[in-house]
């Protein structure tokens, strides 16, 4: 088994890719041709009905579509026809401490719950929670859907209508797919020389995971140097603080990307195997 690096295009107006293991550039893939486009980032989502798009659970906004990333045969783990995932972002635990939850009374008829009225939860949809509430989802595609596009419920909200009222500290944390507009990177593959593929990451080095720590002289080992400060498939995790319990080898790690952010310079470890999912700042 493989892990491999995910990688970004940079030149999205150009007629061929340029990848960098970071969406503003910062570092490129040294061989350009090694990498195999795998999917996309930004605001557009991948081939679901508008009934079907995610939903936050508290405020019942739909769901801001961060990236979507075709997989590789062994972390196809929801079975062989289920060749992608897409991953979402909703309400924040700071949306969630501020606002009251949606209540769907029966004769409510302001455009929110209308629409929400008709949401009918994709069947390999997962809802993802973070440690301190805040929520995130993860929705395992067809190829079909992954081949497929879609923006998501339109707002039908009038302009300047609002449709949720925040703090203004808060605003800038609202992740909805109304209103969003980012353009799209696309994502790519390449293979990830890294001697944890294959093996559940343990602090305790248990199952033949090599820590990247080295006790003795107190710095990382030189074979971990390349691996950091990249989103992967599998291999060595490098979080920014702990490892989330239970992790499996079928696991993705992501750093800030779009409007996705973890604390300030964090990262996150969501399971493809077990739902596993957590994430922390450095």
């Amino acid at each position: 088994m493989k892990a491999y690096d995910i990688t970004f295009d940079i030149t999205p107006q150009e007629p061929t890719r340029t990848w960098s293991y970071d969406p503003q550039e910062k570092t490129l893939v040294t061989e350009q041709a090694a990498v195999t486009e795998a999917g996309w980032l930004g605001s557009r989502g991948p081939g679901i009905s508008d009934e079907q798009w995610p939903r936050s659970p508290h405020t019942g906004l739909p769901m801001q579509h961060i990236f979507t990333l075709h997989l590789p045969e062994p972390y196809r783990r929801r079975g062989p026809e289920y060749v992608a995932v897409s991953f979402f972002a909703g309400d924040s635990w700071e949306i969630i401490q501020e606002t009251p939850p949606l209540l769907l009374k029966e004769h409510s008829d302001t455009p929110l719950t209308t629409q929400l009225r008709q949401y009918q939860p994709h069947p390999m949809f997962q809802e993802l929670h973070d440690s301190l509430d805040g929520v995130f989802g993860l929705l395992y595609l067809t190829r079909e859907e992954f081949s497929a596009r879609s923006n998501g419920p339109t707002n039908p909200y009038r302009e300047g209508e609002q449709f949720i009222v925040l703090p203004l500290r808060q605003r800038t944390r609202l992740f909805t797919q109304w209103g969003a507009a980012h353009p799209t990177q696309a994502l790519g593959l390449v293979y990830r020389p890294d001697p944890n593929a294959g093996v559940p990451p343990a602090d305790d080095g248990v199952n033949g995971y090599e820590d990247p720590w080295d006790e003795e002289t107190g710095d990382f080992r030189n074979w971990a140097d390349p691996l950091f400060s990249k989103c992967h498939l599998g291999g060595t995790a490098l979080p920014g603080q702990f490892l989330p319990s239970g992790l499996s080898a079928y696991y993705l790690e992501i750093t800030e990307m779009g409007v996705l952010e973890f604390g300030d310079c964090g990262s996150a470890q969501i399971d493809l195997d077990n739902n596993v999912f957590d994430w922390t700042c450095g």
